[in-house]
């Protein structure tokens, strides 16, 4: 379990390290980087996640979803003197936000994964199945019975799970 976890922690800093190295030149991507960056501005100046226009309209951040914005405003909140520039905070910011995420995903699965499935502690056979012994022949097909026969029941995406084996 502990190997398995620092192998997770090890994935997710490689994977830190490729956002590092992706984003040399800046996290520059389309609009949405100016966006999010004016609402930063915008918020460490007390206006709140908000985008002013050039014809001096507020308006407030719809499309976008505002958590970066105010991460990266409260950075720049607190370096008011601007010594670490806004491109530099939005760069590590990213590295610790895809650091943190796909550790706490990885980590998160690995302890679901882990952990005891019924009412007894016992782990099932499979992801989603149980396999059950039943007389499949007698229930299903009304027959004289078999005892080798397992009745399968589980959910898999949308839909319930049956299967039998005779």
């Amino acid at each position: 379990m502990i190997t398995v976890a620092v192998s997770v922690l090890a994935i997710s800093l490689a994977g830190g390290y490729l956002v590092y190295f992706a984003t040399n030149w800046g996290p520059w991507a389309y609009s949405d980087t100016v966006e999010y960056f004016e609402a930063a501005h915008n918020w460490s100046q007390g206006l709140g996640p908000v985008l002013i226009y050039v014809d001096g309209s507020v308006h407030p951040l719809t499309l976008r979803p505002p958590l970066y914005p105010i991460l990266l405003g409260s950075v720049e909140k607190i370096n008011p003197a601007g010594t670490l520039p806004l491109k530099s905070a939005a760069r590590g910011l990213d590295i610790a936000l895809f650091f943190g995420f796909t550790s706490l995903v990885g980590l998160g699965v690995l302890w679901v994964v882990d952990q005891p499935v019924g009412r007894q502690g016992k782990r099932q056979e499979g992801p989603f199945l149980t396999p059950t012994p039943v007389d499949t022949e007698r229930t299903l097909l009304g027959g004289e019975g078999n005892k080798n026969s397992t009745l399968s029941a589980g959910r898999c995406g949308q839909g319930p799970i049956l299967s039998a084996s005779i």
